[in-house]
């Protein structure tokens, strides 16, 4: 990730668009040709037990669902992630859609708000109305053509300025400047003092927002106009990539939690970024522990 972090500007790497042909398609985007090997560059942030799964399967599907039409692949490891979907998958589409005819997007199948997002995402930025295939994580498909996208994201490490080529279609409202808190209250890598925190915040006029009970059109209207977003580390902060160039954001985390995704966002939107990070509750390396940062640091950096 050293790389990542020590770079300003992102410049687009070369875009691969790939028509592959007698595919199938199981587990978080895993793709095997033909005869049923492994198509290496599907594999993302896959361990080799769920890779060995996957396999399985695919050599057990005797009679596999088929798909004929010209279809685009946005599935990936941890593909049922907000930030995920946003920023590694909505746009392959968007990249392929100006190259290549699109018959269907094949999306995960899942429900509640995620479910939402996604085909709220798709109506309101892409060029075309499409049919969705949506797949199961242990179901296995097998495609006569699949579109595969290489070359917009690598995560941790790069991410193209083309991620956001459509991104602000998804702004459908305007509002006055505001500052707002992203509450992550009760999640995984909570932070602790969030009510000491939210007093100090408050006192200089920031307001609460919760953006896992918001639905999409009013996470992106709600952070395009914000001028200072504080907030813990999560799928939630992904929405700063809605927010306006020059924005101010502070990005609290856990000391054990190493992520520059957050970082590229910024960097790509020409954001005012800092992270601050806290003091862990309880030992160990894991991502997700409770944490605890200073009000007086957070306000210190506003």
């Amino acid at each position: 990730m050293l790389p990542a972090w020590t770079t300003r500007t992102f410049e687009p790497h070369p875009l691969h668009v790939v028509r592959l042909f007698d595919v199938y398609l199981t587990g978080e985007g895993l793709l095997f040709d033909r005869n049923k090997n492994l198509i290496s560059e599907s594999v993302t942030q896959y361990e080799p037990a769920g890779i060995a799964e996957a396999h399985r399967r695919v050599l057990d599907a005797a009679d596999p669902r088929t798909e004929w039409g010209s279809c685009v692949l946005l599935r990936k490891r941890g593909d049922s992630n907000y930030g995920h979907w946003m920023i590694e998958l909505l746009p392959k589409l968007w990249a392929t859609e100006d190259l290549c005819r699109i018959d269907d997007c094949v999306i995960p199948r899942r429900s509640g708000a995620m479910e939402a997002v996604m085909k709220t995402a798709l109506r309101l930025s892409s060029n075309g109305s499409y049919g969705l295939i949506e797949h199961s994580d242990d179901e296995v498909i097998f495609f006569k053509q699949l579109l595969f996208v290489e070359g917009l994201t690598a995560h941790g490490v790069y991410m193209s300025p083309l991620v956001f080529a459509k991104t602000d279609k998804l702004i459908t409202g305007s509002a006055d400047p505001k500052k707002i808190f992203v509450s992550r209250r009760g999640a995984p890598r909570d932070l602790a003092n969030e009510d000491e925190v939210i007093a100090s915040l408050m006192a200089v006029g920031f307001e609460v927002v919760h953006p896992g009970g918001m639905s999409l059109e009013e996470q992106a209207t709600t952070f395009a106009r914000a001028s200072h977003v504080v907030g813990v580390m999560g799928s939630g902060l992904t929405n700063i990539m809605f927010c306006a160039p020059g924005a101010k954001v502070i990005n609290l985390a856990p000391a054990t939690f190493p992520d520059t995704f957050f970082y590229l966002i910024a960097q790509n939107r020409k954001l005012d970024y800092t992270e601050i990070r806290g003091t862990n509750l309880t030992e160990g390396p894991g991502w997700d522990q409770p944490f605890l940062i200073s009000p007086q640091d957070i306000v210190g950096c506003l």
